[in-house]
């Protein structure tokens, strides 16, 4: 029976004390629905949202139990989202091997502009009559393919996957993967995405190893200048650090 769990985070990514808020646990897991509304305290512009999936095994009435329950995913809300507010899906990371999981949230924007509280009404209008609402600040990214990777696991064949963030942001502010690959060598993802990224981002893409036993091995880097992003790109970027 999964719960979330929404901590406060500042502008280092560091969980302010005594931040902890969580819904009740849901019936379904595969379809959790929770239409939980809450008050989060201590959030201040500049704070960033971390929203954390749990399975409640042992109850979810304490941080102790949060420790022992089962990890489900999670995902966090950028500054810049929480100060104008946000309604749509965030991509779960650590969702487990080979899951796409997602989490749906609305946000009242901390310190909306006239331009937020135009976009927030359409698009629970368009929550409303059944579409999707539009990722807002976002660019679609599809990762298509690559070639020439090494194999990075000595004892098993590599599952390749890759990740894109916003360049210089790192992990904890954003972060969007593909699923693994089983041809370590020249996979394809053919991944489609909505990456939340302000004008005069670059983007950076981390093939990785995906690896049970240890930590996952970078296989090669890339990095879209904030031009390419604007403009729109389509074709191979050269990746660095691609080891031995």
């Amino acid at each position: 029976k999964p719960y979330v769990i929404v901590q406060v985070a500042d502008k280092d990514g560091a969980i302010k004390d005594g931040s902890r808020f969580v819904t009740e646990a849901a019936k379904d897991l595969e379809n959790a629905e929770w239409k939980h509304k809450m008050n989060v305290a201590g959030c201040n512009v500049g704070d960033s949202l971390v929203f954390t999936v749990k399975d409640s095994d042992v109850g979810h009435d304490s941080t102790a139990q949060d420790l022992v329950n089962g990890l489900l995913g999670r995902a966090t809300l950028s500054a810049d989202l929480v100060k104008s507010g946000y309604f749509g899906e965030l991509q779960l990371e650590q969702a487990g091997y080979n899951a796409q999981a997602f989490i749906k949230v609305h946000v009242e924007g901390r310190d909306p502009n006239p331009a937020d509280l135009s976009w927030m009404a359409a698009a629970v209008a368009a929550d409303g009559s059944g579409q999707k609402p539009a990722v807002r600040n976002s660019c679609k990214v599809e990762i298509i393919n690559a070639h020439g990777l090494r194999d990075d696991d000595w004892m098993e064949v590599s599952e390749p996957y890759c990740m894109v963030q916003v360049a210089g942001k790192g992990e904890r502010w954003s972060r969007w993967g593909t699923p693994q690959a089983t041809n370590w060598k020249d996979p394809e993802w053919n991944h489609e995405m909505q990456v939340a990224c302000q004008p005069g981002d670059a983007l950076e893409f981390i093939v990785k190893d995906h690896d049970q036993a240890t930590l996952d091995g970078t296989l090669g880097k890339a990095t879209l200048s904030a031009d390419k992003v604007k403009e729109g790109f389509v074709g191979e970027l050269e990746l660095e650090n691609t080891g031995k």
